[in-house]
């Protein structure tokens, strides 16, 4: 949930954060949908690599938070 909360955060960092996140196998899919809502642009290549994850819920987010960087 906290991952999920700095989706919502104005802070410059909290994106910064999030794309760190997308290393931790515990958290990385939810930081995908957090980073989806903060259309962090230099998110791209981490977002490029989830979109070949196991999990179809987070290829599916991460598909979804990369038409929101167009």
């Amino acid at each position: 949930m906290v991952v999920l909360g700095l989706g919502r955060s104005k802070r410059l960092e909290a994106g910064d954060v999030l794309i760190e996140l997308l290393g931790d196998p515990e958290v990385d899919g939810h930081a995908v949908k957090a980073l989806g809502k903060l259309k962090t642009p230099r998110a791209r290549a981490g977002l490029e690599r989830m979109k070949s994850d196991s999990r179809l819920w987070v290829r599916r987010a991460a598909e979804s938070a990369l038409r929101k960087l167009v």
